[in-house]
């Protein structure tokens, strides 16, 4: 499973920021793209009748922070 975010964890490696909070934030981004390519989302994202945006919530204070 830990594998599965190691390409966010190496895209944020030395940016600025807390780097485990940015891995987060772009494995939701990367997870996001890969949804829109899934077979049975693919064309209702393509049509417009589907979007995927990615998003993290914020436990601490019940918020949702879109990420897009």
């Amino acid at each position: 499973m830990l594998t599965n975010i190691y390409p966010a964890v190496r895209a944020v490696r030395g940016r600025p920021g807390d780097e485990l909070s940015n891995a987060i934030d772009h494995n939701a981004v990367l997870i996001a793209r890969q949804l829109e390519q899934e077979q049975e989302l693919a064309e209702k994202v393509k049509s417009g009748q589907l979007q995927i945006v990615p998003a993290r919530y914020i436990l601490k204070t019940g918020a949702v922070k879109l990420l897009k």
